[in-house]
């Protein structure tokens, strides 16, 4: 995992300094943008492992550059760095596109720790879309092909970040039963810590894809003070 190339996007030179030496002292290799406009045009280097995105940023607005950079490259791990602490910002941002939220400050164990867990996600995903074969899971109106990472349903097509492709694989290859948040969270993306949040966030992103109406779900059920069940 060393020598993967980081792109650390912060305007306070401090902090962006500390995060590049934490990440250097760990093996990795790293490149810097200070705005949003740098930004878009560093996201673009060859061979990029994950971005660290500061949302807070002087020229454009960091939600935007977090939407433009996912929608041509879903597959790209962006951990967005804020110094918002509520769980609506964290919940709106996940909302978003983003892949994981560190709140400022943070310790160079949780930085890594974090880092490493995301690039892990993205080199299994990598490797799948080039070396597997063309394999779809249907159900009913649902077609998910698992080498592309697109969903269909009702012939309409969706191409899914590596949460959401791991989240409905995950409920297509266990229908009819109950998981609880928790059971969700170390099972479809084994992270160490659970984080309620993100859980919520990324089961109302998939309703909203694959159910016609997500106020009321036919496939992705909630199960009232147990979990929630796909229903094929």
């Amino acid at each position: 995992m060393p020598h993967e190339l980081i792109l650390v996007v912060d305007d306070d030179k401090d902090l962006r300094e500390f995060t590049i030496s934490c990440l250097e002292e760990e093996g990795f290799h790293t490149v810097y943008a200070v705005n949003g406009t740098e930004a878009l045009k560093k996201a673009e280097t060859p061979n990029l492992g994950l971005i660290l995105l500061d949302l807070n940023l002087p020229d454009l607005d960091g939600e935007d550059i977090l939407q433009k950079i996912k929608s041509v490259n879903k597959l790209l791990p962006i951990i967005v760095l804020s110094g918002k602490k509520s769980t609506s910002s964290k919940v709106l941002t996940l909302g978003l596109g983003a892949d994981d939220y560190i709140t400022k400050p943070y310790s160079e164990d949780e930085l890594i720790a974090r880092i490493k867990s995301n690039i892990k996600k993205y080199s299994y995903f990598s490797d799948i879309s080039e070396n597997k074969k063309s394999n779809f899971i249907s159900f009913s109106d649902i077609k998910l092909d698992q080498r592309n990472f697109i969903v269909y349903v009702n012939n309409k097509e969706e191409k899914l970040s590596p949460r959401l492709f791991s989240l409905l694989r995950f409920f297509m290859e266990n229908p009819g039963k109950v998981y609880n948040k928790k059971e969700i969270y170390h099972k479809v993306w084994e992270d160490g810590v659970f984080d309620d949040n993100t859980v919520t966030v990324f089961i109302r992103k998939l309703r909203g894809i694959i159910e016609v109406d997500s106020s009321k779900p036919q496939y992705l059920s909630t199960i009232w003070g147990k979990g929630y069940k796909f229903t094929p």
